[in-house]
């Protein structure tokens, strides 16, 4: 796990990362990066030593002015006092966090009490809408002798289902460092340039288990069960699972769960055409995407200069003539590999996307763990790294906005729901007592043996 860097390598690699993810735990950092070298240490001496590090590099970076002005370094009791209306624990924990100021923290120390105070808002809203929709009705109620004896009256049921309808749109994503790059893991280690070697590298070696995937989407879902780099991430619609690989890996590091809230115009079904052209991305070399980059982003341009006149002939005409191009007929072409009767005119505004994809309920793991994916496409600039940052931008986009109670923007502020490390076994141990752990989450009869051995192991 530690890469042995040495203090001005460790600071480089912060910040790269503080601009990146806009919160990072230094402890953690120096943990992954400089493990070997403080493994040993006695608990006064490691903290002494992270001090060192943050008094000697933090502290100088922040004062160098951009693009760091904006950041400061603070402590858990900092943050856990910041906009927080309960006491997330007695104890002291020693962690140091690099945190940009458009950034609100909240410590996820409990199960319970993180699902009654994150629910209660939302809870609220529906008991106001329902209120609001009682008043008007009791407004436009004609004048009757029997309207006049009637009553609308809220019930449970009416709130409920309001409140099913608020949260439908939100999904969340576990896991275990909070230093953890919210990227599919494409985008890590380089691999993209690989992408599509690595992609039909794996169908030639393994034929006989994609032949049953119609859609490159499913052949990217397979892959990515197997393990495999791919351009999905996957989420889930359930916070306890979120939660569950927030915490059930790696109990040395403070875990993260990601909370995104999103229009229905951004879910889309395994059979959207988009999500198709998206996950036909996988099948185009390094240098094709960089050239469909170029020439996508030059017609994108070119329509929305004229969206929204009545010039909807010269934009029909911007999309066919952007398909005649030869790298988007080539992936037309790909796309017509595995759906003969695909006959889809591209877009290049949608090249660009960002898609949460409601995909076939078809194994026994995705039906456990309520799973669904983020399909990324092409980055809106141009660049030789292709694309780290720009993929990064678009997902955070559907990120939970901080509430405006709080006094903060929320279309500035975001929210970053943090698992302190010592917190971790505990929610462990009350997410399995509700039926959420190994042996739920992957329902495969290896990994239920290996969830027994483990248990067994504990007596």
């Amino acid at each position: 796990m530690s890469m042995e860097l040495t203090e001005d390598e460790l600071l480089q690699k912060i910040k790269q990362q503080a601009l990146l993810e806009n919160l990072i735990c230094i402890d953690d950092f120096i943990e992954i990066y400089q493990g070997k070298e403080i493994m040993n240490m006695k608990v006064e001496e490691k903290k002494n030593h992270i001090k060192k590090f943050i008094d000697n590099k933090i502290y100088p970076l922040l004062q160098s002015g951009e693009p760091y002005q904006d950041f400061s370094v603070k402590d858990y009791g900092d943050l856990s006092r910041e906009g927080s209306d309960y006491n997330p624990g007695s104890y002291e924990i020693q962690k140091k966090y690099l945190i940009k100021e458009n950034v609100r923290v909240e410590f996820i120390t409990n199960v319970n009490e993180f699902l009654n105070k994150f629910y209660s808002k939302y809870r609220n809203e529906a008991l106001q809408k329902v209120i609001l929709l009682k008043d008007e009705l009791e407004s436009n109620k004609k004048i009757s002798e029997f309207n006049k004896r009637e009553e609308i009256k809220i019930t449970e049921d009416d709130v409920y289902t309001e409140l099913q309808s608020n949260l439908k749109y939100i999904y969340y994503r576990g896991h275990d460092s909070m230093n953890y790059s919210l990227l599919p893991s494409i985008y890590r280690e380089k691999y993209i340039k690989y992408e599509n070697e690595m992609y039909f590298e794996l169908i030639s070696r393994r034929p006989d288990s994609f032949v049953n995937s119609n859609k490159h989407i499913d052949i990217l879902r397979k892959m990515q069960h197997y393990g495999m780099a791919t351009r999905l991430l996957d989420i889930t619609s359930n916070p306890l699972i979120g939660l569950f690989f927030a915490v059930s890996i790696n109990r040395e590091l403070d875990g993260e769960l990601t909370i995104f809230k999103l229009e229905s115009k951004h879910l889309k079904n395994n059979n959207s055409d988009t999500v198709e052209i998206l996950s036909a991305l996988a099948t185009q070399s390094f240098e094709k995407k960089k050239e469909i980059v170029k020439v996508a982003r030059e017609y994108a341009d070119k329509i929305l200069e004229i969206t929204g006149t009545a010039e909807n002939d010269l934009t029909d005409a911007l999309i066919k003539d952007f398909n005649e191009v030869r790298c988007i007929k080539l992936l037309l072409h790909e796309i017509r590999q595995t759906v003969g009767d695909f006959d889809g005119i591209i877009n290049p505004s949608h090249l660009f996307n960002c898609l949460f994809v409601r995909t076939l309920q078809d194994n026994d793991r995705i039906i456990r763990q309520d799973g669904l994916f983020v399909i990324t496409g092409l980055p809106s600039e141009e660049k030789d790294d292709l694309y780290q940052e720009g993929i990064k931008k678009k997902i955070e986009e559907f990120r939970l906005k901080a509430d405006v109670d709080y006094g903060m923007e929320s279309n500035n502020t975001i929210t970053r729901y943090i698992v302190p490390a010592v917190n971790k076994y505990q929610i462990q141990v009350d997410l399995s007592l509700m039926g959420v752990n190994e042996r739920y989450v992957y329902p495969e009869l290896e990994s239920v043996a290996k969830y027994i051995k483990n248990e067994y192991s504990k007596k």
